[in-house]
């Protein structure tokens, strides 16, 4: 089986593989034999994957983006829009007007720390 070749030739290599993630009922079977990490759910490149439906989920953090005591700056948005992690663009509606936004600093000429116009 194919994990068997990867688990020895990584071993060999002193990189022993240590958790896998799979949809796969067989390899899951052979995972859990050899007492193995494996989770139902777990996060592949941001995004939440759940491993017995096979469906990609929302990895989002819902307050990632609250000012809160913070003012509204050009350093503050760059934040917001950089702790976005969306490798393969699922919520880019979403993120892109971030991104418009930012932007629109530029053009107008606002300096970091300064606060954002409320229009």
């Amino acid at each position: 089986m194919l994990y068997h070749e990867i688990k020895d030739l990584m071993t060999l290599m002193k990189l022993p593989m240590e958790k896998w993630a799979t949809n796969s009922l067989k390899l899951k079977d052979v995972i859990q034999t050899n007492k193995e990490y494996h989770k139902s759910t777990t996060t592949v490149l941001g995004i939440d994957w759940d491993t017995n439906d096979d469906t990609l989920g929302n990895a989002f953090k819902t307050s990632f983006c609250v000012a809160g005591d913070k003012p509204l700056t050009k350093r503050w948005l760059l934040s917001c829009i950089a702790s976005c992690c969306d490798p393969i663009g699922l919520f880019s509606p979403f993120t892109i007007i971030g991104k418009i936004l930012f932007q629109d600093t530029w053009i107008l000429g606002i300096k970091w720390n300064e606060l954002l116009p409320t229009n």
